[in-house]
């Protein structure tokens, strides 16, 4: 039984030192036998679609009718907005409060004493008429207008594109290398998406005031409002076989 026993652990440990063996020869043919190299892009686009939100209040000596008068202000400005091309999908009603108003009231009871807020966000697809929708939302003044957000619509487009223009440089670079060195690229054996640590913009938004209507240097003008580029980086690591011959 022992005679067993020793034979099984000995066929086990020449079997583990046989693995180990041809572990560190093939990674040590990996090393001399292959080229790493990264590559990075970085694609830069005017933003087609913006998006902001504005907030109109409703004061009265009740509740219903406090909510009434905010749904009202809320629904003259969204009939100006579709007059300019916006539909109801544009449009979205993204917060409601409605409570005693504890603020800029009489001491006594008036016609203050109750407060409705109607939060509507606004997401334009057609860039051409940011700068009227916001002159509209402005002109029927209501109690807070939002900073700009611009985006992509097809993000995700933008994104495979200058992944694909990363691994070309990638290449570019490892057949430069090779030629360099007077040695045959092979076939790639490896690749993999480098991740960006840094935050992009979210989802890759840029920020504007619309105070100031100012944003940088590199933007895009319609009249008083700036359109910004959004930039969009990729990085990969692409590992290839080299030939001696």
């Amino acid at each position: 039984m022992q005679r067993i026993v020793f034979f099984i652990v000995f066929i086990i440990l020449q079997t583990y030192v046989v693995t180990k063996a041809q572990l560190w020869q093939s990674e040590k043919n990996f090393e001399r036998n292959v080229i790493i190299v990264l590559g990075s892009a970085k694609t830069e686009i005017a933003a087609d679609r913006a998006s902001f939100y504005f907030e109109v209040n409703g004061f009265s000596n009740d509740l219903n009718s406090a909510i009434k008068t905010a749904r009202e202000k809320v629904d003259l400005i969204s009939k100006k907005l579709f007059q300019l091309g916006l539909n109801e999908n544009n449009l979205t009603t993204s917060q409601f409060e409605s409570s005693e108003n504890l603020g800029d009231k009489a001491f006594l009871s008036s016609k203050r004493d109750f407060r409705a807020v109607i939060k509507v966000q606004v997401n334009i697809d057609s860039i051409s008429i940011l700068e009227p929708v916001i002159n509209t939302v402005s002109l029927m003044n209501p109690d807070y207008i939002s900073t700009l957000s611009y985006s992509l619509k097809n993000i995700e487009s933008v994104k495979m594109r200058t992944i694909k223009d990363a691994v070309e440089k990638a290449k570019e670079k490892a057949n430069s290398i090779c030629e360099s060195l007077k040695i045959n690229i092979g076939i790639p054996l490896y690749i993999e998406e480098i991740q960006n640590n840094t935050n992009y913009p979210n989802p890759y938004n840029r920020v504007v005031s619309l105070q100031s209507g100012v944003v940088n240097e590199e933007t895009t003008q319609i009249s008083s409002i700036f359109i910004e580029n959004i930039e969009i980086d990729a990085a990969v690591r692409v590992i290839f076989a080299i030939n001696y011959n």
